[in-house]
């Protein structure tokens, strides 16, 4: 027995490794070095116009996909391999049709919104960023694939491929070309893509890539994934485009430079989410209960609470580091940043035992309750306090999300039939 557990637990921390290699390495290049990179050439406005664009098309961009993964995570190993087959073939095709579709509609309605620095600068921000959103949408379904069949370290080789290709902005930062830069990054999906696409055996089949019956009962399941999808990623990104739409893309770039080094604290907390998410999938009786629960909340507090330090000391050290010259504006208010990254935590602690043992339309109600209260403060604290009044805005939001996501743990019980004493 014993044996079998540190089995058990030594794939997962594999598992758990080379996931937060994927996610580390790409990220960690981006924001560590490519962006302030561009910064240092682009200037504060125009960094501020394509931070302002790129987290539209990231907001936006993984929609279709997301919400086939959840589909596809849930109900993918039951079936046959010929079913299955079809059924990943489907999503793979309605993916790229409603990217197409979704991701157009998106950067056309931001443009109503947009600063006058984004309107002049809009082809070359809007059409290679575009293509980018798409390409990475596409390519999220393929490494949904690849998660399921715990292909991890196919994942990470991926991953190593996107950072590479993105390192090209080193070279290309110094022409200031909007252009060049947003091919860069179609270029670090585009050129990942074969790596998943040769690796999932689903697509090798030429039949069966628009199957009717699957199609029904993809696009029948595709709304409330997208949706969740849209309410998450919300905590991520509408406190930049608000900014950018009430104020001016350089207060955006100001946002960044602290959100940027921030948010890198609080990766190794979604990977360790995801290993818990993981423990808990195999396990079918309720075990979130009595001394448990009492123990993995005041676990999460703590470790929230490391975060927020952690972020605090390591974060100002890394704007000042890497963005000397938005430094000065950006560490004014980035006590702000250090406990909306603390709230963060928790959430993402929470959120495998709700999603575990929980309802997904209390996810849903609680992703909406986030959104809605997010929107009223950064629409009173933005006009008042621009970058500071965005940041206060988005640790207001994430500190209701905390609390409810808490409150929903607190509140788990065992299905019928399971014994909760």
């Amino acid at each position: 027995m014993v044996a079998r557990y540190s089995a058990r637990l030594f794939r997962l921390g594999g598992y758990a490794f080379w996931t937060a290699a994927g996610a580390m390495l790409p990220l960690a290049l981006d924001r560590l070095i490519v962006h302030p990179i561009l910064n240092q050439y682009l200037g504060k406005e125009l960094f501020g116009s394509f931070i302002w664009v790129l987290g539209i098309v990231n907001w936006f961009g993984s929609v279709a996909a997301d919400g086939f993964a959840m589909l596809l995570l849930r109900d993918f190993v039951r079936q046959s391999v010929e079913a299955a087959g079809r059924m990943f073939r489907t999503a793979f095709t309605l993916t790229v049709v409603l990217s197409l579709l979704l991701i157009p509609v998106a950067l056309l309605m931001s443009l109503g919104i947009a600063d006058e620095m984004v309107l002049s600068n809009a082809w070359s921000l809007y059409l290679p960023l575009g293509v980018f959103a798409v390409l990475r949408g596409t390519s999220l379904l393929l490494v949904t694939n690849l998660r399921i069949k715990r292909r991890f370290r196919t994942i990470f080789g991926l991953r190593v491929v996107e950072a590479v290709v993105l390192l090209g902005n080193l070279v290309i930062a110094p022409t200031r070309s909007l252009w060049l830069i947003g091919i860069v990054y179609a270029a670090s999906a585009l050129f990942s893509m074969p790596i998943g696409a040769m690796t999932s055996v689903e697509l090798r089949n030429r039949m069966g890539w628009l199957d009717p019956q699957w199609s029904r009962w993809l696009m029948a399941g595709w709304g409330a994934g997208a949706l969740l999808n849209i309410l998450n990623h919300s905590q991520l990104y509408l406190s930049r485009v608000v900014l950018g739409a009430l104020s001016d893309v350089g207060e955006v770039a100001i946002l960044y430079a602290g959100t940027a080094m921030g948010n890198l604290f609080v990766v190794p907390v979604t990977v360790l989410s995801t290993l818990v998410l993981s423990l808990l999938g195999g396990r079918e009786e309720f075990v979130f209960k009595g001394r448990t629960r009492l123990l993995y909340v005041l676990t999460s507090y703590g470790i929230a609470l490391s975060v927020a330090i952690a972020s605090w000391f390591g974060g100002r050290w890394l704007v000042a580091n890497r963005y000397p010259d938005l430094a000065p504006e950006t560490l004014k208010f980035y006590h702000w940043i250090a406990i909306a990254n603390g709230c963060v935590a928790v959430m993402i602690l929470m959120r495998p035992v709700v999603v575990k043992y929980g309802r997904l339309s209390a996810t849903m109600l609680i992703a909406f309750i986030t959104l809605i209260v997010q929107i009223v403060a950064l629409a009173v604290w933005v006009p008042i306090a621009q970058a500071e009044g965005a940041a206060i805005g988005l640790a207001t939001a994430l500190a209701v999300a905390a609390a409810l996501w808490t409150g929903m743990a607190l509140r788990l019980k065992p299905a019928e039939g399971d014994d909760d004493e």
